[in-house]
């Protein structure tokens, strides 16, 4: 009984290593394991041979292996670690109400043919929910949409996001707004904390509560506290406070570097998550340093 389980357990690991193999491997594992299936049939027979008729074993040729078609052919199989990931959801939307639009400035010209009207020179566009300072500002309907240029200046107070650039165009009443040329973004967090973003292009819904960073000539910028990240693309979400960094993101906490194909960052705990292509570099007092900042959350709770 012993010699046949043995031989039960030599057939299946037979049956796996011809399926987890790979094709340079083959023939030598199968051969292998052919002459030890049919030693144990040998074996097995001979312990029987006084009580039982003899027994014949067929001797199975061996024969190097022919052409086979490539669909018959025993793949090569690849162990992955695979973490899974939520999938990408559409951005969830808050209603703000930004108010009525009012605007001031030294001087204003009007084009009856084209209806734009150009504002000059100390503009400030003003409402319950959002500040704009410019040195001009030209639209043919302000209070919907406009285009600001010159040391623009933009602060949503009740979302504390502010962002400095040179050139703005805002629509649906200050809801949404596009920033260009070294562009700033400023989000006081919370715990009074701040995100600073350094971008080509800004784009900023009040609604979903993203900011989406995006490089134009040169590596999107993140500054969070000891965390410094530099990206093609970033992605601030207010609601979940997480950025996402995709696009050669690179990362560095203190002495510790990142660099990954995506790297994700909790704003509130400060980890940075890491997808595929990883590589990182880690210094044992960040280890540290990360130990003392678990317990101060720990005792916070």
């Amino acid at each position: 009984m012993k010699i046949k389980n043995n031989f039960v357990f030599l057939m299946i690991l037979f049956l796996y290593a011809c399926h987890h193999i790979d094709d340079t491997q083959y023939e030598k594992i199968y051969f292998k394991n052919l002459n030890q299936v049919q030693e144990m049939q040998l074996q097995e027979a001979k312990t029987k041979q006084d009580n039982t008729l003899p027994v014949q074993i067929a001797q199975t040729p061996v024969v190097a292996p022919q052409n086979i078609t490539k669909e018959a052919e025993i793949q090569p199989t690849k162990t992955e670690i695979v973490i899974k990931t939520p999938e990408k959801q559409t951005p969830k939307k808050r209603k703000v109400k930004i108010g009525e639009l009012t605007i001031e400035s030294d001087s204003m010209t009007f084009n009856k043919q084209t209806s734009m009207a150009v504002f000059l020179n100390n503009v400030k566009l003003k409402s319950k929910g959002v500040n704009l300072s410019c040195n001009e500002l030209r639209s043919v309907n302000y209070r919907d949409n406009a285009e600001a240029i010159g040391n623009v200046r933009v602060f949503y107070p009740e979302q504390k996001v502010k962002i400095l650039c040179n050139r703005v165009k805002y629509s649906k009443s200050m809801s949404e707004v596009q920033a260009f040329d070294n562009v700033v973004a400023e989000k006081i967090l919370d715990n009074n904390e701040k995100i600073n973003l350094y971008a080509d292009e800004i784009k900023y819904d009040v609604n979903t509560g993203e900011i989406i960073a995006t490089r134009a000539n040169k590596k999107v910028k993140i500054k969070l506290k000891d965390i410094v990240a530099f990206s093609d693309k970033v992605i601030y979400n207010e609601l979940t406070d997480e950025l996402e960094l995709t696009g050669n993101p690179f990362a560095r906490k203190q002495e510790s570097t990142f660099i990954s194909s995506k790297i994700n960052i909790d704003i509130n705990k400060r980890i940075i998550k890491l997808k595929k292509n990883i590589w990182a570099k880690l210094f044992y007092t960040d280890f540290e340093d990360i130990k003392k900042e678990v317990e101060v959350e720990k005792n916070k709770n």
